[in-house]
């Protein structure tokens, strides 16, 4: 068992150094992008703006042109109250009362599709492979996820499958043929690693995903998601599962166990599943799931992440008088994080973990855990939001 007090002074040590690397020693000069991260800032100081900016993004690749401005206005809702004047005065402009003439209103428009599309790889398979060139000599590694889940009927969840049938056929086509780069196309042991990653969300498989019909919901499911892993297998390509809301997480962990512990799917390596260290369940579904790991044979990959529904789980839960799921002090959260870290270094052997975040504190305490551990150096992988944390 490794010393705390070595632990937390190693994190300390880590995170002061990559804080001083993540500075860097260009010369500073001010242009869109830096506008961009201080506005992102402010939203990530607003809860609620901050869940309207992402809602956003994430319908942002089906709107037309024409339509960009107005769904803006639709999802900042009453959140707009918290923008910044300057900001709020443009939101203005381009409402139905607004005064400012129309060149305002394109130039406003422009700079929203700008920076949403920062955290968007590409709309077409060109795009993507562009992008993923220019991460890869960066010596950064990518797991693709389609944007747009909400699902409503059968064909529409046909859609959804197909979208990864041809992303994973078209990408697996061009990607492998890249110069090799080892440190994120070899795992610690020297063998070869897949160079097409994929996210998928359980829910976008079917029209109602309802745990009260777990049956039902499986029915449609399954043979989606075996659609999407066998087309995975055929061209050695990841697949990850998402985690969403905390009414689907037991069902999600239910239908990933059924299909990954089935043949033929139990010998599959390359798959893995996110949970979130808001949720107060979450050491109790790593022992879950570690459990499962063991049974199956093959090791799984956890996605560690600090969660994205707070607001809409608390008031949720509140609305219904139901206990609340969730940390409800942030530090609570960062400290389940660091716990839960802690345990996917001890499965080792049935657990693989991808710490995802963007806080200094919480990336270096996985590495002085993994170090105390004498785990391989690169046996543990780090994940970030693209277009987010780029320095880090």
């Amino acid at each position: 068992m490794p010393d705390a007090r070595r632990v937390e002074a190693l994190t300390l040590e880590i995170a002061r150094a990559l804080v001083e690397r993540a500075k860097g020693t260009d010369p500073w000069v001010p242009d869109a992008a830096f506008f961009d991260e201080l506005l992102l800032d402010f939203c990530m100081r607003h809860p609620a703006l901050k869940a309207e900016l992402f809602r956003f993004i994430d319908v942002l690749p089906c709107l037309p042109p024409y339509a960009v401005t107005a769904h803006l206005l639709e999802y900042l809702g009453s959140a707009r109250s918290d923008l910044p004047a300057p900001i709020r005065f443009s939101a203005d402009a381009l409402s139905p009362d607004g005064k400012v003439s129309k060149i305002v209103a394109r130039a406003a428009r422009k700079n929203v599709l700008r920076m949403a599309r920062r955290f968007i790889a590409g709309q077409s398979v060109g795009e993507l492979v562009a992008t993923i060139r220019s991460l890869r000599r960066r010596q950064l590694a990518v797991t693709l996820d389609a944007l747009g889940e909400a699902v409503l009927t059968a064909k529409e969840a046909d859609r959804y499958r197909d979208q990864y049938l041809s992303l994973l056929a078209e990408t697996a086509r061009i990607v492998p043929r890249l110069a090799e780069e080892p440190l994120i196309d070899r795992d610690y042991d020297g063998k070869p690693l897949p160079r097409v990653n994929v996210s998928v969300k359980l829910s976008a498989l079917t029209p109602l995903f309802d745990p009260i019909d777990p049956e039902g919901v499986a029915h449609d499911v399954v043979p989606r998601f075996r659609a999407i892993l066998d087309a995975a297998a055929r061209t050695g390509a990841f697949v990850h599962v998402d985690m969403e809301q905390y009414e689907k997480k037991d069902l999600t962990l239910d239908l990933f166990e059924e299909v990954l512990g089935s043949a033929p799917y139990r010998t599959t390596p390359h798959v893995g599943i996110v949970l979130q260290a808001y949720l107060r369940e979450t050491e109790k579904d790593l022992e879950r799931l570690a459990a499962f790991a063991r049974r199956r044979g093959t090791p799984v990959w956890v996605r560690l992440v600090k969660g994205a529904y707070w607001d809409s789980e608390t008031v949720l839960a509140r609305q219904r008088e139901w206990p609340v799921p969730v940390w409800e002090e942030k530090w609570r959260t960062d400290a389940c994080y660091e716990r839960c870290t802690d345990r996917l270094l001890d499965a080792e052997g049935a657990l693989r973990p991808a710490f995802a975040s963007h806080n200094v504190r919480s990336l270096a305490h996985a590495l002085a855990g993994a170090r105390e551990r004498r785990l391989p150096e690169r046996f543990i992988e780090f994940q970030a939001l693209y277009g987010m944390a780029d320095p880090l």
